[in-house]
């Protein structure tokens, strides 16, 4: 056999030479080589797949080993899986754990669980796309194991968003760009505890956390790609955790931060499935209190008519979120709300929708649609609701046993029923039921809804159609 020694040879080498042996190639591509030679017996084993598993990036910060693999990396494994056909669900879990853990050392010793970190992102990667069995709680330590090293990582991410550096990082030689996404990811998996743990995190340069978090999610630098959307969405979720659990005096941070202006900004900009149901959750947390300067500063955003157009979108979640902070706004400021276009026809959709164990849709729905038809019925003509609306009401006040609930769409439902007229009311009365409802609701809900003298009075008057 023709011994190479003329430096690196892998080009000639990849080229497809029959003969020939270089001893600069590294090992994968020597694999490489040999896989595309055909020589299928010694890359078929499993053996293959647990090197690949064994040399994923390590980082350290403070003391924490960080392991991620690339996205080259899940695809020259998911390559390697194809390659040899390997059933991946009969794999043995602690084969596959101890092969991952061999990443971790810089010298021959494992770090211990709480003092190791495998990337989210590559875990998702290697459990539910390639299908591997592995056990996140046996290779990474809890939440709470992470709270020692709370202090690095909120100073690399200083370091990371701090715009007076962004631009000299090349010159300083900064090479956390990749890992800086996972450290995210344990901030906002600490925050989500509760409050000692927030507020541990807040105890860590808590006056500058704030504002540089904050800065995150309108920065638009087409010089630095790796501000990405993940980034703001774990972002988002840090602070509105900070202000469900943190003091009051971290909310005031939250608040003249001016948070609110910046996650209603950037839910206008940028149009995200995931970072819509993010923003939307947390303007509902900020805005749960009594805060009708904040209700002011996001309803002077323009973001009411978007909202109003999400209640039509698939997303249960968004649609629970929008509705709650359109209660919300509608305690002040409900004639901003009816500006909006098809206000209407988006809750009547939602009524429509199936809402079994949809408590929150359901209840937040009929107070909006109660308020809009008190303030102008002509919102809701009869030919726009019957014959498709008044059933699934009929339906739901059957079937319903939320007295609040029962309140608020009853009065709608009596409401839509007054615009009946000699052309509609045989089928109204045959087809929805709507007589032998009108007459279950007085004997049988207005005793639970006593509170609301004026439903008792409409019910009856009601008769008259």
């Amino acid at each position: 056999m023709l011994f190479e020694c003329r430096g690196s040879s892998s080009g000639n080498a990849c080229s497809g030479r029959t003969f020939g042996l270089d001893v600069c190639l590294s090992q994968s591509q020597l694999e490489s080589i040999v896989e595309s030679r055909g020589g299928k017996a010694s890359l078929l084993s499993t053996e293959r797949l647990l090197r690949r598993l064994s040399n994923g990036f390590r980082y350290e910060i403070g003391g924490l080993s960080f392991v991620k693999y690339r996205k080259c990396q899940l695809e020259e494994i998911k390559r390697v899986i194809a390659y040899a056909d390997l059933n991946v669900k009969e794999l043995s879990a602690e084969v596959l754990h101890n092969a991952i853990l061999r990443s971790f050392p810089k010298s021959t010793s494992v770090p211990p669980k709480s003092c190791r970190f495998l990337s989210h992102e590559s875990l998702l990667g290697l459990r539910d796309e390639i299908g591997l069995p592995i056990d996140a709680e046996e290779i990474n330590g809890s939440s709470s194991d992470l709270l020692g090293f709370v202090r690095p990582i909120i100073q690399l991410l200083e370091e990371f968003y701090n715009p007076e550096a962004r631009h000299n990082r090349s010159e300083i030689g900064w090479d956390k760009e990749w890992i800086v996404i996972d450290c995210l990811n344990i901030v906002r998996s600490i925050s989500e505890i509760g409050c000692t743990e927030t507020n541990q995190i807040l105890q860590t340069n808590g006056e500058t956390v704030i504002p540089v978090l904050a800065s995150v999610l309108l920065w638009d630098d087409p010089y630095d790609e790796s501000i990405h959307d993940e980034h703001r969405i774990e972002v988002t979720c840090i602070l509105r955790n900070i202000f469900a659990h943190g003091t009051k005096t971290h909310q005031t941070m939250i608040i003249n931060a001016r948070i609110v202006s910046k996650l209603s900004r950037m839910f206008l900009w940028r149009h995200n499935t995931k970072i819509d149901r993010e923003v939307l959750l947390s303007l509902g947390t900020i805005l749960s209190d009594e805060m009708p300067e904040q209700v002011q500063e996001m309803i002077e955003e323009g973001v009411i008519p978007r909202i109003v157009q999400l209640l039509c979108c698939s997303d249960l979640a968004i649609i629970d979120a929008s509705l709650r902070l359109l209660v919300i706004i509608s305690k002040d400021h409900f004639d901003i709300i009816l500006k909006a276009n098809k206000v209407h026809e988006h809750l009547f959709c939602i009524i429509k929708m199936p809402l079994d164990n949809q408590k929150n849709i359901l209840s937040n729905c009929s107070i909006l649609l109660r308020k809009l038809i008190e303030v102008d019925s002509s919102f809701v003509p009869l030919q726009v609701a019957y014959p498709e609306v008044i059933p699934r009401l009929v339906e739901l006040l059957k079937l319903n046993t939320d007295d609040s609930v029962h309140t608020d769409l009853a009065m709608v439902f009596i409401h839509i029923s007054k615009e009946a007229t000699e052309d509609n009311i045989d089928s109204l009365v045959k087809d929805a039921d709507f007589l032998s409802t009108l007459v279950k609701l007085f004997l049988i809900i207005t005793p639970r809804c006593r509170t609301d003298n004026a439903l008792d009075a409409l019910i009856i008057s009601s008769f008259d159609v």
